[in-house]
């Protein structure tokens, strides 16, 4: 099995699957991660979170 991990650091505040409509300007990116991964998840860190994703071939 192969698999692409990705993560990426960000601020404080729990990441949600909100309601993010066409044209907010924020909340659509977990929806596009959600939909083209795997899995993801959060890792929390000294100085905020990394939002991680896998994709498996």
């Amino acid at each position: 099995m192969r698999e692409l991990f990705v993560g990426r650091h960000t601020g404080n505040g729990r990441p949600r699957l909100g309601p993010g409509g066409l044209l907010d300007d924020a909340g659509r990116g977990l929806h596009v991660v959600h939909g083209l991964t795997t899995r993801w998840g959060v890792r929390w860190t000294d100085t905020g979170k990394v939002v991680w994703a896998s994709v498996e071939r």
